[in-house]
């Protein structure tokens, strides 16, 4: 779903872009069929629930960060 706050965004990329050589009805379309492209994708692709899961996760560390002279780390396998 697009915010009111990225509807302005594209109003304004496209008046940036546009506005010396198109007209404002022409803007206008441009942006409602933008709009509309959005939303068709969103409906057609929506949001998937993350699972973050000791099975679908990964840490990647660096030796540096596990052991300092100056602070004792406790790693756990």
């Amino acid at each position: 779903m697009l915010t009111q706050k990225d509807n302005k965004k594209i109003r304004s990329k496209l008046d940036n872009i546009y506005k010396i050589s198109l007209s404002k009805k022409d803007i206008d379309k441009f942006e409602d069929e933008i709009i509309q492209i959005i939303k068709n994708f969103n409906k057609k692709n929506p949001k998937r629930k993350k699972n973050i899961s000791e099975k679908t996760s990964l840490i990647i560390c660096y030796g540096d960060s596990i052991y300092s002279n100056k602070k004792k780390f406790n790693l756990i396998i």
